[in-house]
């Protein structure tokens, strides 16, 4: 009766092993889903610095200062950046600014130039401060 009970725990034991070596593998192929569109490393948000999945985005307001672009066909925007699903509008990740490193408020938000290659089609992001930094 004995033997019985331990063959049965030692069952139960290792299907619980094996359920949980299941879910770990399926965690990291969700993790390796996370790339950019070019395959090879993770899209981050610039407020929180998570990983963004594929379709996620951050948000933004685009100050465009005219359509007109330089000789290279780039043109020159200022953008606010409020942040991805994990920090904006509800902060579950930590947001802070990379230029002066302080803490932000879910109500601040990050200023950068935007520049669009309209040749290419790649738009380019550069943070320039939050908008306590960008005050002083």
């Amino acid at each position: 009766m004995d033997i019985v009970i331990l063959i049965m725990l030692a069952s139960f034991l290792s299907v619980a092993i094996l359920m949980s070596i299941i879910k770990a593998k399926d965690i990291l192929k969700n993790k390796k889903n996370r790339v950019t569109r070019s395959g090879n490393s993770f899209s981050r948000c610039p407020v929180c610095r998570s990983p963004l999945a594929q379709g996620e985005r951050v948000k933004s307001q685009v100050f465009s200062g005219g359509k007109s672009s330089n000789q290279m066909g780039i043109i020159e925007s200022i953008a606010h950046i409020q942040g991805c699903p994990h920090c904006y509008p509800v902060p579950r990740e930590e947001r802070s600014c990379p230029v002066c490193k302080q803490s932000i408020l879910p109500t601040d938000y990050l200023i950068g130039r935007m520049f669009d290659n309209k040749k290419t089609g790649k738009k380019h992001l550069r943070i320039l401060g939050c908008n306590r930094c960008r005050e002083r």
